[in-house]
């Protein structure tokens, strides 16, 4: 039977030349792979978590299984639909973000018993599978229609500091939180890595690689 997924895009006004011919292929070859039935939409407006609010409306509104979300500075990899074969609550495809000063990073947290957390390091978890997380970034982002039936609205939202000048949790990350408090689980899937587009300054780049020669991240721009 045909696993109905609805692909969503957020869209900030981000896609370039760089990314519509990867993403265009990419949904081109999923609609021909007739284990799956693909809804496509594209959210767009102000506020990414009200966009993600708006999306998983419409989702809810369907008749999907799965929720798909790509954000559109994301190349998504070929077999990326492949995550809801494992029938999993939450799960995240594995992308580098970028920290200004310190560089590219795993996209996703682990928790300790004492609630501390940490991610990954670069070179540690890729392709070594299925991991379950505390959070992970929504940039490609799968969920299972049954905890967004579960959860009470807002479903994305902002934590803001109390002078209004600071964000405390992104809103993927409150998902999250909210998620596990009400009993299901997030996973990161290391076999599934994105692109992601992203604008830096070469100064920091060239910095880094002077500090950390011998790193992770000096093979993996060699």
């Amino acid at each position: 039977m045909q696993k109905k997924i609805m692909v969503a895009i957020p869209s900030r006004n981000l896609v370039g030349h760089d990314l519509c011919g990867p993403l265009a292929t990419w949904l081109y070859r999923q609609h021909r792979d007739d284990r799956y039935c693909i809804e496509l939409g594209i959210g767009s407006g102000f506020g990414v978590d009200v966009v993600r609010n708006r999306i998983v409306a419409g989702f809810l509104a369907s008749d999907a299984e799965f929720l798909l979300m790509i954000d559109d500075d994301m190349a998504p990899p070929e077999n990326l639909l492949e995550m809801a074969e494992q029938d999993r609550d939450i799960v995240g495809a594995l992308y580098y973000a970028w920290e200004k000063g310190s560089g590219p990073f795993v996209a996703a947290y682990y928790q300790n018993e004492s609630g501390q957390y940490w991610r990954p390091g670069l070179g540690e978890v890729e392709h070594s599978g299925l991991h379950e997380v505390a959070l992970v970034g929504s940039g490609c982002l799968i969920i299972h229609r049954r905890v967004l039936q579960a959860l009470p609205q807002p479903w994305f939202q902002f934590e803001i500091s109390d002078d209004g000048q600071k964000v405390l949790t992104p809103e993927d990350f409150w998902f999250c939180q909210k998620a596990t408090q009400h009993g299901f689980k997030v996973f990161l899937d290391t076999d599934r890595i994105c692109g992601h587009i992203k604008r830096v300054d070469l100064q920091d780049v060239a910095a880094l690689l002077i500090q950390r020669k011998q790193t992770a991240l000096f093979d993996l721009l060699e």
